[in-house]
């Protein structure tokens, strides 16, 4: 073998090597990257089937006027993606009800601002309920404290309500409570945990297993915080608990 045809021979190797070294390089860092995205959230449901099943679930959407209820809705939409202006959402009048199906479930959303028992009764809310999601402006904090006395009248209403008509406790009361700081990409805005404590969940923490999700829902742009709150719509578990109904009194009896 000639010194030239080992040379040839030489460098062809060691191209050889290094275009492997380069496509085992392009091979680990796809894997990489694949397993990175599988830890990312979700924002836009992107890998999920936008197809509803036998199981539903009813969620009500509730808060204060302007507190983002409908914006958070609009993101459970398909056909969503980066990219996508949303539009301005209008007042919500009453209740609205938006209905999805979600990885084979169909997901039921009453949205509203009523809060009384009247609005409760005749404006078409189901008896039973799997969640309360409750929205807040973390970036008005002056509402705080009118949306904190709403959240607390408004589940011991619902509380009292079903203990009157159901001993077994086993349609609103327990249902796990979302509350969800929204607007936290809005310049001076609260954080989720300084809202979860502006909200005073402890009186209510026996009966109600309490979350909070922070939101960024810009009309374009990233999202943030929207698949921690599909995880808690789709999975999380209620929490019940059985009240001390006060046995008759004699008086009662007779």
């Amino acid at each position: 073998m000639s010194k030239l045809t080992i040379l040839n021979f030489c460098i062809s190797k060691k191209t050889a090597l290094i275009l492997g070294g380069l496509g085992t390089l392009a091979a680990a860092y796809g894997i990489y990257r694949f397993i990175q995205s599988r830890h990312q959230p979700d924002e836009y449901f992107s890998t999920l089937k936008w197809q509803g099943g036998s199981s539903q679930r009813r969620i009500l959407v509730l808060g204060l006027e302007a507190a983002g209820k409908s914006r958070l809705l609009q993101c459970f939409q398909q056909n969503s993606y980066p990219g996508n202006i949303l539009p301005i959402p209008e007042p919500s009048i009453g209740y609205n009800i938006h209905s999805v199906g979600i990885g084979g479930v169909d997901y039921h959303f009453w949205e509203g601002r009523g809060t009384s028992e009247q609005s409760m009764q005749y404006l078409g809310i189901p008896s039973s309920v799997d969640m309360y999601i409750w929205v807040v402006d973390s970036s008005n904090p002056a509402s705080f404290a009118k949306s904190r006395a709403a959240m607390h009248k408004f589940l011991d209403m619902c509380d009292r309500m079903t203990l009157s008509e159901s001993k077994d406790c086993l349609s609103m009361v327990g249902a796990p409570l979302v509350i969800v700081a929204a607007q936290q990409d809005v310049e001076g805005s609260v954080s989720a945990a300084d809202v979860l404590y502006e909200m005073d969940v402890d009186a209510i923490q026996h009966k109600h297993k309490v979350y909070i999700v922070g939101t960024q829902l810009p009309d374009v742009g990233q999202r943030k915080g929207l698949w921690r709150l599909y995880e808690l719509v789709a999975y999380a578990e209620q929490k019940r608990y059985t009240p001390c109904i006060p046995a008759p009194s004699e008086s009662d009896v007779d």
